[in-house]
Parts: structure tokens; C-alpha cells; sequence
């Protein structure tokens, strides 16, 4: 309906058909005048994701829940009151384990995964077709199973699980056996609809591209859109140009326009490079503070640093800082409350495999 009201109009005229020229763009509908800086946008985001006190989870199935997908333990320990490894919640069946949106490796929602497959948009080979096909009527099913296939060479069926797997169409239960999850009985919009609810839930703050983006472009940027205007109509949303020195347009619940430029989080914390809110935070982070992927760490609600490092066998190995002199201090009272050791010197140089597995967890490569 826009383009058919623009075409052929000039900006006086389109005026006249509810666009508002603002910071010298036009934008259709109601803007909010409400602008804050970077630092207290961040502070809104967190303070949303459940990182102040008076906003934490009651525990990492609450989190979930909310969230979807979750990809490690450390992400959880500064956002609830009480921690459920996500090791042995899979074990005890209540996830499960995949590839998600995001489309990396992560702990899923058991009962929401359907919701990720009908987002997959992959054209499947001869080989890839018959493995899903054999998850999909007889699954859970064991490795060695798939793997003893008569359909094809076991290579084969190895190298066609692995791409299946690494697309979000099949998960690991507890048992680490195969199964394609059961989809939703809701349309493609209602799920565009369910994804947008989890992450204005979990992080407020959002833009029709950065959560194209964000999603590993699962969720086009017209849908986005779409469901975007619709819920704005409902009334549960309203939209601004709300980031100082950014011209772009973003939608936060409705009920927040006041927390947005009062919220602090006071409470030290580190955001990990690999968890769900620091890749969320990331397109802001090169925007506004041409900061790469490194683990961020705050102080009174302001960035007093970043640094590189790795996790393994519950111990944090830093190769490097950048930021103020209470960096050290912040993460290793964070460490603690994740159950984490810190470590600047690794002389115990880890092995390729364990490298590998963990930029797996933290990259989905």
C-alpha cells in the first residue's frame, strides 16, 4: 500500500498520507520524540535480557522458555536466581540440542523446537533426503542405526547426517539419537509472530534488518516487516527513531517507552562472546563503538572493557584485555558466580579438538 501511495508523489504529497519527515527521512505512522545514547540503549537491552537484579529469572527453564535457545552455562548464571546446567537439563529430556536461529549449536526449548524447522530453507540431496526421511519416520533413532543404513555407503550417510544436522531440520535427544521434532499446528506468520515476541521480550530493542540478521536471514526481512506493522496496529508495539546518532527506525514494547531512558544495570557483569545476547548485541557494538567479537565486560551500567579467551573443563583462559583497570576484578567475580576459574596464562596449550569443539559452540563452525 506505501509504494502504491508513493509512487509518483513528492515528499509534500506523501505528507498527506500519514509520512512524517523526520532527521531528514520519511517514515510512515506514528515515530515516538524519544531518543537516548548508546550507552543507555545498551542498558535498556540488558536490563531486558534479565541482567539487573530486579529483572532476573527464576531459573534457566523460565529463561529458556522466554528465550528459545540457550548456547552455554555462563550465559545463564547472572540472569536467574537459581541455575540449571544445560548438560543435565538435556539429559533429563527437557531439551534438546541443535542448531537453532541463531543457526548455531545450542540447547533448544523440547517443546518449541518445531518452531526452528519450518524455518529451514534447504534443498536436500538424493543421500540427505533418505537419511531425514529415515529420522523423520523412525527416529529417535541412534548414530549407528542411520550409519548401518543398506540405503547407502555409511560415509555417505555420515557426511548427509552431518549437513542435516547442521541445517536445524534434525535434533539430539538426551540419549544423543536423532529425531525430526513435530512442527506447530500454526502458519508460517504466527511463528514470524512467536520469534519477534521472544526476542522484544528478551531484548526490547529492535529493527526489521538487525533481527533479519540476527536470525542467519531464516526470517526475511518482508516478514519482519509484516508482522512488525501488525503488531504496532494491535498496539503492542510502538516505534521511534530512539538511538541517538542512528537513523534507523526501531520497535520496543509498548509498555517501555519510560524504561527505555531510565534503566540501569548496576550490577558488574561480562557478556561471553558466544552467548545469545553478545551476538544479538553485535551489529550495535560495530556501529557504535567499532568493537569486534570479544567478550564485553560492564560496570554501572557503562563498558569498562573487552577481552579475548576460551573456555574448557570449567576454567576461563583470557589471552588478552583492553579497558579500565577494574576489568580484571569484574570478570573474575563473574567467573565465580558461573562457576568459572580464570586463567591468564594457559600452559596447558589445548588440544585441536578442544579448540574446535569450543568455536563450534561459539560460532557454529
Amino acid at each position: 500500500r506505501i509504494r502504491k501511495i508513493a509512487e509518483g508523489m513528492d515528499a509534500r504529497e506523501l505528507k498527506t498520507h500519514g509520512f512524517k519527515e523526520i532527521k531528514g527521512s520519511l517514515v510512515y505512522g506514528d515515530i515516538l520524540p524519544i531518543s537516548v545514547s548508546w550507552e543507555q540503549a545498551l542498558n535498556y537491552i540488558l536490563w531486558r535480557a534479565g541482567f539487573s537484579k530486579d529483572r532476573v529469572y527464576r531459573d534457566t527453564i523460565e529463561l529458556l522458555k522466554s528465550q528459545i535457545i540457550l548456547r552455554s552455562d555462563p550465559e545463564i548464571a547472572l540472569r536467574v536466581r537459581r541455575v540449571y546446567p544445560l548438560e543435565y537439563l538435556h539429559k533429563e529430556g527437557r531439551v534438546l540440542k541443535g542448531y537453532g536461529i541463531p543457526p548455531y549449536l545450542s540447547y533448544i526449548d523440547a517443546e518449541r523446537a518445531g518452531i526452528i524447522s519450518l524455518f529451514r530453507k534447504k534443498e536436500l540431496t538424493h543421500e540427505e533426503e533418505e537419511i531425514f526421511d529415515l529420522i523423520r519416520r523412525y527416529g529417535p533413532i541412534p548414530v549407528k542405526d542411520i550409519l548401518a543404513s543398506p540405503l547407502m555407503g555409511r560415509e555417505s550417510a555420515r557426511k548427509a547426517l552431518r549437513s542435516i544436522f547442521r541445517s536445524g531440520l534434525v535434533f539430539k535427544n538426551s540419549w544423543g539419537h536423532y529425531l525430526v521434532p513435530e512442527p506447530p499446528d500454526i502458519d508460517r506468520d504466527e511463528a514470524v509472530r512467536l520469534l519477534i515476541s521472544a526476542w522484544l521480550d528478551v531484548f526490547g530493542l529492535v529493527t526489521p534488518s538487525h533481527l533479519s540478521s540476527f536470525s542467519g536471514f531464516a526470517v526475511s526481512l518482508w516478514e519482519l516487516k509484516k508482522v512488525l506493522r501488525e503488531m504496532e496496529t494491535e498496539g503492542k508495539i510502538v516505534k521511534g527513531l530512539f538511538l541517538e546518532d542512528d537513523d534507523r527506525v526501531f520497535w520496543i514494547p509498548s509498555g517501555d517507552t519510560k524504561k527505555l531512558s531510565k534503566v540501569k544495570v548496576k550490577e558488574p557483569i561480562v557478556i561471553y562472546q558466544d552467548s545469545l545476547t553478545r551476538l544479538y548485541l553485535a551489529d550495535f557494538m560495530k556501529r557504535h563503538m567499532d568493537v569486534g567479537a570479544e567478550s564485553l565486560v560492564l560496570d554501572g551500567g557503562k563498558i569498562i572493557g573487552t577481552f579475548s579467551g576460551y573456555r574448557r573443563n570449567g576454567e576461563l583462559f583470557i589471552s588478552s584485555y583492553k579497558g579500565s583497570s577494574r576489568l580484571t576484578r569484574v570478570v573474575k567475580h563473574a567467573a565465580r558466580r558461573s562457576g568459572l576459574a580464570v586463567s591468564e596464562e594457559n600452559e596447558d596449550e589445548a588440544s585441536e579438538e578442544e579448540y574446535r569443539d569450543y568455536y563450534e559452540r561459539a560460532y557454529g563452525r
